[in-house]
């Protein structure tokens, strides 16, 4: 192969180079320097550098035609330290097998235990926020979606339940974790993970905490002493490897429950969250919303069936995973000397792939800051390629199906109960940990229908 062209170089300080901005706006850093460069950009950090990749064609490309040229980076082990070694940590034939142990727990036939979860949450939740209405008090959005989506996450995995206080608690500790990975993953200097470090004592605090709430759900059952339960915790316990018979490991069970309830909970709530705050300032959007729900469902609760009728809904959360994926960059690390965009790309390099910088690249997308669900009705022409919430290939996202029909029926069950009326300004500032969150909280009001 031969490089036609020397890497972009983004400007920066002659020693940090370009650290503050990774520190403070990962997420539209990447997504600048890449735009500007056609698609690929070289960053420094100290003496670390790395390659930001924004073009859609150029990511296809690193997790699809030559996957097999990189590996995912050492930010996912990082995040072992919080969840241990499940799916999203691991890669290689670790990764590779227990994708085949997990996957038949996310078939829509096992997805559909998701229906009863949503409406059970959903109930606890209208309760807080009836009381709320009563008293013209606004709803803290971004706190009731993530109790949502933890007690639903709860019901879902393991058929528990789980109230507001306990789930604070629980959020808590998942953020804090999230926060910890992203804290210790953008660090000049880094400590060891042995090292005892303030940074290193907290995850492994949030570890256990994490460690302890499933071990206790989940022990009983493996041991027989609790009777099989029809959740997803059941659907792993079942899992047998389709080639060679064996069943997940005590630490890989624990692991990818682990891994489920921290990337579930929090992108659900947060994807929740950004989606009535947009619905909350596009009175419009949220009209063609309802008047979607009260046609599909005439009142009644929604089903696993209804799902592919509620096509607004849907196209709402398409694309609020537009505006704010879950994960906004995917690290990967060149294996073998590699080229693209006529970039040599010498093996050892440290690729950001950009799904924000994708997702807003104004060469694929029309006014791509605007909240415009219509971009994926049907007739409308949009740059597939340049969509990718989940990820691509082999590292999509086992967990995408349940996290958008979570949302959908989420949206559904609250848009057939409730109006929305904004009480901040649309534009929110995003935080950007492991996902990107509210930078503070979003009270909205609520208005029985």
């Amino acid at each position: 192969m031969t490089a036609t062209r020397p890497l972009p170089r983004a400007p920066g300080h002659w020693l940090l180079g370009n650290a503050h901005a990774m520190r403070d706006r990962p997420h539209t850093f990447v997504a600048e320097i890449g735009h500007a460069n056609g698609g690929l950009a070289q960053l420094r950090i100290l003496h670390r550098r790395m390659i930001a990749v924004t073009g859609p064609d150029l990511i296809r490309q690193v997790l699809i035609t030559r996957h097999d040229r990189y590996e995912r980076s050492f930010h996912y082990r990082t995040a072992q330290l919080s969840v241990g070694k499940g799916l999203l940590t691991t890669d290689g034939p670790v990764w590779k097998v227990r994708r085949r142990q997990v996957q038949p727990a996310f078939r829509p036939e096992a997805l559909q235990r998701l229906v009863p979860a949503v409406h059970g949450a959903a109930g606890e939740m209208f309760a807080r926020w009836d009381q709320k209405v009563a008293a013209g008090e606004p709803v803290p959005l971004l706190e009731e979606m993530q109790t949502f989506a933890l007690t639903v996450m709860c019901r879902a995995l393991l058929s528990v339940s789980i109230d507001s206080a306990e789930a604070r608690r629980f959020g808590e500790a998942v953020r804090s974790s999230l926060y910890l990975v992203r804290r210790r993953n953008t660090s000049l200097c880094p400590m060891p993970r042995w090292v005892p470090d303030r940074t290193n004592r907290a995850l492994r605090e949030t570890y256990d905490v994490l460690d302890a709430y499933v071990a206790l759900h989940l022990r009983p059952r493996r041991e027989g002493r609790e009777p099989p339960k029809a959740d997803i915790a059941q659907a792993l316990l079942d899992a047998r490897d389709p080639e060679t018979g064996e069943p997940l490991s005590w630490q890989a069970l624990r692991d990818e429950t682990k891994t489920l309830f921290t990337a579930g909970f929090e992108t659900s709530a947060t994807m929740l969250a950004w989606a009535l705050h947009s619905l909350s300032h596009h009175p419009a959007v949220a009209a063609a919303w309802r008047a979607e729900i009260d046609d599909v469902l005439s009142g009644r609760p929604a089903t696993w069936d209804d799902l592919p009728r509620l096509v607004v809904t849907d196209r709402i959360v398409q694309e609020t995973l537009r505006l704010y994926p879950p994960v906004y960059t995917l690290g990967r690390v060149c294996v073998e000397d590699d080229e693209l965009g006529g970039c040599r790309i010498s093996r050892g390099s440290t690729l950001l792939l950009s799904v924000y910088g994708a997702h807003r690249d104004p060469a694929f997308w029309t006014d791509p800051a605007r909240f415009d669900p219509d971009r994926f009705a049907p007739g409308r022409e949009w740059a597939r390629h340049a969509f990718l919430p989940f990820a691509l290939g082999k590292h999509t996202c086992v967990g995408n199906n349940f996290a958008v029909a979570e949302a959908v029926l989420g949206l559904a069950t609250i848009g057939q109960r409730y109006r929305i009326e904004p009480t901040v300004d649309y534009q929110v500032p995003i935080r950007p940990q492991v996902t990107l969150v509210p930078a503070r909280e979003i009270p909205v009001r609520f208005v029985r229908r």
